[in-house]
């Protein structure tokens, strides 16, 4: 299984919690979508701690929750 890319998340579920990003993105619009988009607080908690500003692409979103 692809659990191991993102601290135990789907990298199927990361697209479903972006859909609707418009690339790229500031740090509080992409934790907004994510929640509006059904994401649990374990990923938008560890996109909102990352040191990143702006995320280019869901690749961008992996490595950064994968920490």
């Amino acid at each position: 299984k692809l659990k191991d890319m993102a601290g135990g998340f789907n990298p199927g579920d990361i697209k479903k919690y972006t859909q609707g990003v418009s690339w790229p993105v500031g740090k509080d619009d992409l934790v907004n979508v994510m929640k509006k988009n059904g994401a649990p607080d374990a990923i938008t908690s560890k996109v909102q701690g990352s040191d990143a500003d702006q995320f280019q692409d869901e690749g961008d979103v992996m490595s950064k929750v994968a920490n």
